[in-house]
This record gives C-alpha cells, sequence and structure tokens, in this order.
C-alpha cells in the first residue's frame, strides 16, 4: 500500500585501491615482514565493490609475492625505482602513475583506497575529494602527516612474517 515510502537500499560503493608497494614494503621489511595481500583485499572488499586495484612495483621488487596479490585481484604495475630517477624522468615515479590512474578512474567511484605513507599522494587524495570521493588511506606507523590530514579514515596496513 505504502510501497513508495519504502526506501531503496543504496547500491555499495565502487572503490578504487592503489598500493605504493616500495613506500610500504621499506617500513614492513624492517620488522621482517611483507604486506598480507589476503587480509588488506579482505578489508578494501568490506568498504565496498573493488572496480580495480593496482599495485605499482618498481622493476626490481618482482617476487613471489606478486603472485599472491594477483590472485587476490591486484594488478602489477612496475615502474622504475627511485634509485633509477637520475636516469628516468621523474614522471614514470609511482607517484606520478598512481595521480595518473587516479584521476582517470574518478568519474567511476564513489571512494579511492590508497596505501602509502608518502606524504606526496597528498595530492591524489585531495583531486578525490574535491570529485566527492571518500579518502581511505591504509598505513604504516610512520605515515606523513600531511597525508592524514586529507583523508576520510586511515586503517593499518596488514602485515606478515616474511616466511609465511
Amino acid at each position: 500500500m505504502l510501497e513508495f515510502l519504502k526506501q531503496k537500499e543504496k547500491p555499495p560503493e565502487r572503490i578504487l585501491v592503489l598500493v605504493d608497494y616500495e613506500n610500504v614494503a621499506r617500513e614492513a621489511s624492517v620488522e621482517g615482514k611483507i604486506v598480507d595481500f589476503e587480509k588488506l583485499a579482505t578489508l578494501c572488499r568490506n568498504l565496498g565493490v573493488v572496480v580495480a586495484s593496482y599495485i605499482f612495483i618498481p622493476h626490481h621488487f618482482y617476487d613471489s609475492w606478486v603472485e599472491a596479490a594477483y590472485n587476490q585481484g591486484f594488478h602489477a604495475l612496475t615502474l622504475p625505482s627511485r634509485s633509477d630517477y637520475k636516469t628516468v624522468k621523474q614522471m614514470y615515479s609511482a607517484d606520478t602513475a598512481m595521480i595518473s590512474v587516479g584521476a582517470s578512474y574518478s568519474d567511476a567511484i564513489d571512494q579511492i583506497v590508497i596505501v602509502t605513507n608518502d606524504g606526496d599522494l597528498s595530492t591524489l587524495a585531495n583531486q578525490a575529494r574535491n570529485k566527492k570521493k571518500r579518502v581511505v588511506l591504509i598505513s604504516g606507523e610512520k605515515v606523513s602527516p600531511i597525508l592524514l590530514k586529507v583523508v576520510d579514515i586511515n586503517y593499518p596496513i596488514p602485515l606478515q612474517d616474511r616466511r609465511k
């Protein structure tokens, strides 16, 4: 009788996940750990529907964990490492690539998940917020205070022992 008063269920949020692996791996490796991609994928799926997920890694980081990440739905994009910047243009950095990919998905998502500690990605977070997107940060303990100021929520990055 009063069907029109029933509220329609809101569709799940569409999410883009971008992982700055070299950045978060440095902090984790000090403790002998690596990113737990199974737990990271679960966390992201709990936030909504993952439209796409990318890991930005330097070409020399390719290891067995890349297959584990791929099995959880992450696609690896290899880039020059920070040590290569003397010979490679800055435009090929993970930061620049993540900002570019984030901008290309901006009309297809409701929120962006950024996995990093790097304050340079506050540019990406601000771009997303300007488009009214929710910004989720997944980071380590040594996260940039600048980045923390421009995100909606921050979760700790899930880690596991390197030898798991």
